[in-house]
């Protein structure tokens, strides 16, 4: 019963789509090291003058590459204590170490593969049979966690959905379109409090509270970086679902260093679904809305419908999308975006997977993938990216 209770709490707090183990440490006590290693070969092009293809080996399309390190200890009377280090990997180039901002803010930030470090999940927590887990450290953000658990291509590659990166990136159009700075805790947070309720009935619920750190001096950017959540959700039988509500601060901080860029704080909500049909194929569902205030107030929207379906040692994949920004009058870019995948699974622990999407840009979004290049100007290009790799999990 203690095993069953403490697995249910790993599944919870994991995420699918954000590729974190679900295994726990062996026996009532245990400590373990994990991982994943994705490499594919990706292109990506688009269309219109002075687009370009880019061809290159890859790291993540299939699911995030990273090593990790856990650990469980049996405190007795029902309670546990657990630690969970989790860091990102470049097995492309041999590098090691994902974006992170140790303040949820640019002024913290760091750039990928400049080191090993653990910007997946740098957790110590206490795990109650009864009373659920307190967990606290470096973990993913519910309002992106909602929208990820959601997406079959799980975070990773060309078939991304796009209400995944769009909060900060905008639709590629730059500080006029993005709805959070670089660094701020959409994805991944920094200084997270968290309390994950056990799972009653089906029922499962957190509450998260985010930290930016700043000193209290009655400066503008004084609240910056701190963020609230809160999921509630139902897994049981053939359905799940679970909706979010959270609040990211940026009143300080505007979205780009552009002069003029817009700065607010922003209000986020998203619900998924899934359904299992057959045991073999389940069809999911997702709606959002990330609303920005301050002087340029904006509105992103998301909307997505998903599957998959396992065809023998196989699984194929489907998302059809899309993203579209509310900035005012004379700014409504929109990308809409459809995604085939399949994998094929060697054994349990290795897969051969390829997957394909097209994006479609209307009234001045600039979204692509692969890596293409879309030409300066372009308001209205498509771009189409293919990815084609394995990966062997540990």
């Amino acid at each position: 019963m203690k095993k069953s209770l403490i697995a249910l709490a790993t599944l919870a707090a994991a995420g699918a789509a954000f590729a974190q183990s679900k295994n726990t440490p062996t026996g009532p006590s245990g400590f373990s090291v994990f991982g994943l290693i994705d490499v594919a070969v990706t292109t990506g092009s688009a269309s219109g003058a002075g687009s370009a293809r880019v061809t290159a080996l890859t790291s993540s399309a299939g699911r995030p590459s990273r090593l990790g390190f856990r650990g469980l200890e049996d405190l007795g009377g029902g309670l546990y204590a657990n630690f969970w280090l989790e860091a990102q990997l470049y097995p492309d180039n041999g590098t090691a170490g994902g974006v992170l901002s140790t303040n949820n803010q640019p002024s913290g930030a760091g750039a990928a593969g400049e080191g090993l470090n653990f910007s997946r999940r740098a957790t110590v927590s206490l795990i109650s049979d009864r009373w659920g887990e307190l967990r606290l450290g470096r973990d993913v953000n519910p309002a992106a966690w909602n929208v990820a658990d959601f997406d079959p291509f799980f975070n990773s590659g060309v078939g991304i959905m796009l209400g995944l990166p769009s909060p900060t990136t905008g639709l590629g159009a730059g500080a006029r379109y993005g709805l959070l700075p670089a660094g701020t805790p959409y994805a991944r947070a920094s200084n997270m409090i968290h309390y994950l309720s056990p799972t009653v009935g089906g029922f499962f619920g957190q509450v998260t509270r985010i930290l930016g750190e700043n000193p209290k001096n009655g400066a503008a950017n004084q609240d910056d970086g701190n963020g609230t959540a809160l999921r509630v959700g139902y897994m049981g039988g053939p359905f799940r679902a679970a909706l979010n509500w959270g609040t990211i601060t940026a009143k300080g901080t505007p979205v780009a260093t552009t002069p003029g860029a817009p700065s607010g704080d922003m209000r986020n909500w998203s619900l998924g679904a899934g359904w299992y049909v057959t045991k073999d194929i389940e069809l999911m569902a997702t709606v959002g809305r990330d609303k920005r205030g301050g002087a340029a107030p904006a509105t992103g929207k998301n909307m997505n419908f998903a599957g998959n379906w396992r065809v023998g040692a196989g699984e194929v994949l489907f998302s059809v999308g899309e993203y579209r920004i509310d900035a005012g009058p004379g700014a409504q870019p929109r990308s809409t975006k459809v995604a085939l995948g399949y994998v094929y699974n060697l054994s349990k622990r290795t897969a051969l997977y390829t997957s394909a999407a097209k994006v479609r840009n209307s009234d001045g979004a600039r979204t692509s993938i692969g890596g293409a290049v879309i030409g300066a100007g372009l308001a209205s290009s498509t771009s189409t990216g293919i990815d084609l790799g394995i990966r062997h999990t540990f």
